[in-house]
Parts: C-alpha cells; structure tokens; sequence
C-alpha cells in the first residue's frame, strides 16, 4: 500500500504482520483463505495538508497473472487549530 504524502501512518495492524517503510506499508501474505473467510488489516493516518489524494494498494495472488492496483480517492480538509 501507498500511502499519498499528504498523510501520516499512526497505526497498521491485521491479520498479518505489516511492514512500513516511509511511505510503503507491506502486508505479509495469507497463505490461504477459504470461502466466506475474510482477512482483514486496519491503517490509520493522520492528515498532515489538505488535498485531493489517492491511497494505492496492490494485490498480488498466485491465481492472478499479474498484479491488480486499486485506487481509493479522498479528500482532506483542514481541521480547526
């Protein structure tokens, strides 16, 4: 996951161990999920400017042949001082 420059990470925890370097946070691989199961990872951030941003994250599964990107759009205001 990408996390746009806009923000900072406060906190990354879920079903797998997460990594963060900078601006990158690397969630280790599920081995396997079974239907109906869900994984699921929580990541708070904090705004540090406003803007238009975009949150990226890539998906990569031994059943896809390349990796999937999705794009998830936000915008950020400024808070009251």
């Amino acid at each position: 996951m990408e996390l746009p420059e806009e923000v900072e990470l406060v906190e990354a925890a879920g079903d797998t161990e997460v990594n963060a370097d900078g601006q990158t946070l690397q969630f280790q691989p599920v081995e396997e999920i079974r239907p109906s199961q869900r994984v699921r990872w929580n990541v708070t951030t904090k705004a540090a400017q406003q803007g238009d941003v975009r949150f990226r994250v890539q998906v990569q599964s031994q059943q896809l042949r390349r990796t999937t990107t999705v794009e998830e759009p936000t915008v950020l205001f400024a808070g009251e001082q």
